[in-house]
């Protein structure tokens, strides 16, 4: 599990996908927070395999320096995951707290260090 793998981090669920222009966007707007907040923030970006070729994932990482984890998960695993968190469309973020716990917001996440230092880090 990744609460398992990462125990202690926050760990954000970007939910994207190559076809979906707000999904790069947010990714490359994100780039220096990924790296700022390297050991406490984990950003695991997850599509699904079977609309987003493995080449072509690898290739938007490398050619953007984006260097949060990356998730190609079948279709099954993808509808599952979509049935759990509840969502249909993408962009979409889910952030588990350090204690493994989910955030919950009504308010769209805007991923800042304002949010990161005072919603997700503080004790």
């Amino acid at each position: 599990s990744l609460n398992n793998k990462y125990s202690g981090e926050v760990i954000i669920l970007d939910f994207w996908g190559l076809g979906c222009g707000p999904c790069r966007s947010a990714m490359l707007a994100h780039r220096e927070l990924v790296e700022k907040y390297a050991g406490k923030v984990r950003f695991v970006y997850i599509c699904d395999a079977a609309n987003n070729p493995e080449a072509a994932v690898n290739d938007f990482f490398t050619t953007n320096n984006i260097k949060g984890e990356n998730m190609r998960v079948s279709a099954d695993t993808w509808a599952s995951l979509s049935s759990h968190f509840n969502f249909s469309g993408i962009p979409h973020m889910e952030i588990l707290l350090k204690d493994g716990t989910l955030y919950k917001s009504s308010d769209r996440f805007h991923l800042n260090d304002s949010f990161i230092e005072n919603s997700l880090l503080k004790e």
